[in-house]
């Protein structure tokens, strides 16, 4: 590895407050397997890969807990008792190393890598993933939601007035047709002193001003464009990427 990669992701972690090696991993420096591989051979500790759990035991089935990027769980590596498999920040690296040196029950600690436990544990969580993406929204704040449609009382308001149109419309067409013009113009001025209010009452956004640094510690991004017969595009879209 370049010694200039090591001062970038070290520059890099100065102002961002971060780790080295979270820059260096999040810039593609070393692979992120890579990296704990290693760790678990400076901490002494062994390293497991994904195929080498068979399970995972949860106290408590939190659905975000699969998506938290360290975290630690109890498992089975094999047909070995239970240990605690765990993927650590490089925050933790020198409290970690301490705890090593002092412990003496370190043979249950196993080091593996976070995507592993992700992937391990959105496997284990998938059915609370699902009704957590479902239904959060809906329960914690439902006026916010789509989920449920019209309450009882709106749906028997539409019914009664449906009801009276359709019988002043049967009865006296021209009340009727009235009440129906009436009904339409009062939905329309609805939504115009609907839009008067938010108009009036809108605060444009204020954006906090960012100290300028240099190109050389910008973040790296990869930018996905899914494209099907539009190839003519892509010079101009890698211009409007560089502004």
């Amino acid at each position: 590895m370049a010694i200039s990669t090591l001062v970038q992701a070290s520059q890099l972690a100065q102002h961002n407050g971060t780790e080295a090696a979270t820059e260096l991993i999040a810039a593609g420096g070393i692979e992120e397997t890579t990296y704990y591989r290693y760790l678990a051979a400076h901490l002494g500790l062994r390293f497991v890969g994904i195929a080498e759990i068979e399970q995972v035991f949860l106290r408590r089935r939190n659905p975000l807990a699969a998506l938290a990027p360290h975290t630690m769980v109890w498992g089975r590596i094999g047909q070995e008792a239970p240990c605690a498999i765990f993927a650590p920040s490089p925050r933790l690296v020198k409290r970690l190393e301490a705890l090593v040196s002092q412990s003496d029950r370190c043979e249950q600690l196993v080091v593996t890598a976070p995507r592993y436990l992700r992937e391990l544990l959105t496997e284990e969580l998938e059915n609370e993933l699902t009704t957590h993406a479902v239904n959060h929204l809906a329960l914690a704040s439902p006026l916010s939601s789509a989920k449920f449609g019209a309450s009882a009382w709106q749906g028997a308001a539409l019914t009664i007035l449906a009801g009276l149109i359709i019988a002043f419309t049967t009865m006296a067409p021209s009340a009727g047709s009235l009440a129906v013009h009436l009904t339409v113009s009062a939905f329309f001025i609805s939504c115009v002193l609907l839009r008067s209010v938010a108009a009036v009452q809108f605060q444009r956004a204020k954006f906090t001003q960012l100290t300028p640094f240099g190109s050389r510690l910008k973040p790296t991004y990869s930018v996905l464009v899914p494209l099907h017969e539009e190839a003519e595009i892509v010079p101009d879209l890698i211009i409007r990427c560089g502004h």
